[in-house]
């Protein structure tokens, strides 16, 4: 394992996270204004707008995505967050190697699936 590689995941994480954090801050002021502006993501970069006011299926509707797409970027950055602290509790070299039994159990349990996996369907 390259120490390069661990720095690119933990900065991509961070990149999900800071994303995730404005796209949630920018859906909460829109919920409260009550206006929803949403650009269409690719190249055609069309604007959509709706009032809560005026038309309230159609805010719903784009508060949705707003909502579900911070979700998303929040979500993309546990899994590189979760993966490194896993790598780093397994690594001897790490300062957060949890030790002889972290293997030994590591062990176990890939054992036990190889065992899984090799025996005949029933």
């Amino acid at each position: 394992m390259s120490f390069g590689w661990i720095l690119t995941m933990r900065s991509t994480a961070w990149v999900f996270l800071v994303l995730g954090l404005c796209f949630l801050v920018d859906a909460i002021q829109e919920e409260h204004k009550g206006v929803a502006v949403v650009y269409s993501p690719g190249r055609s970069a069309r604007k959509y707008m709706a009032a809560r006011a005026e038309d309230p299926v159609y805010f719903r509707q784009l508060m949705v995505y707003e909502w579900v797409k911070a979700g998303m970027a929040l979500g993309f950055s546990l899994f590189p967050f979760r993966l490194d602290r896993r790598l780093d509790r397994t690594d001897p070299f790490s300062k957060n190697f949890a030790g002889k039994d972290a293997l030994d159990d590591l062990d176990r349990v890939l054992a036990d699936e190889e065992r899984r996996r090799n025996e005949p369907l029933r």
